[in-house]
């Protein structure tokens, strides 16, 4: 492979053997060749400096499996020094290294939860299988929830997820929210909430927050 032209391997799923070799010119303008190009196990292409690199050095976090990564990402690694910060290059198993992207962070951070956030596995499976709607109550009182992202959720009922700590709230095509569906959250700049611009008044604050809030 002496050039990639532009565009080629956009929207791509790649091999989890594919790599760049250091011979192949890729001009800077030719970074977009690789937008949205991904592994086939679902981790992101990246073309750093030009080439990607073949080689694992000292600044890549290195795990056995996925389930390890995603606990780093969380901030359970078992060693503090290896949880994973968005940016950084990780790898798992036999795959190539990668940047952490943002919405890579955001979806694994919450995509499974293998340990330290759900009171139970039933509360942790319930959640994972989410799709349009979260019942009332259904996750009320849930200790260690601190992050919720659910991008296809349109109902949240009542008392949802009341009385947990959540710091970071992303459920942006919500339709309908019941009252103190997420009660005791606090509602200031130290939280990240992001909810469609109907909810923005202070009476519907109040209503889905819990007044005071």
């Amino acid at each position: 492979m002496e050039e990639i032209q532009k565009q080629a391997f956009q929207d791509s799923t790649l091999a989890s053997n594919f790599f760049v070799p250091l011979t192949t010119n890729v001009d800077e303008s030719n970074k977009a060749s690789f937008t949205n190009a991904r592994f086939n196990d679902g981790t992101p292409f990246v073309l750093r400096n030009h080439r990607e690199e073949t080689h694992v050095d000292s600044s890549v976090k290195t795990f056995a499996t996925e389930n390890d990564l995603i606990n780093a990402i969380k901030g359970f690694a078992n060693d503090p020094a290896k949880n994973v910060e968005v940016d950084e290059i990780v790898k798992y198993g036999s795959n190539k290294p990668f940047i952490v992207t943002q919405t890579y962070f955001d979806a694994r951070k919450i995509r499974s939860s293998y340990k330290g956030t759900f009171s139970s596995d039933d509360k942790k499976n319930q959640f994972i299988a989410i799709t349009t709607e979260v019942k009332d109550n259904r996750f009320k009182d849930e200790s260690n929830l601190t992050f919720i992202s659910l991008p296809q959720v349109t109902i949240v009922a009542e008392n949802a997820f009341a009385n947990s700590p959540i710091t970071s709230l992303f459920i942006p095509f919500a339709s309908t929210i019941g009252d103190n569906a997420f009660k005791s959250i606090v509602n200031d700049p130290s939280t990240q909430v992001t909810l469609p611009s109907t909810f923005n008044s202070d009476d519907k604050k109040d209503k889905i927050f819990g007044a005071g809030n």
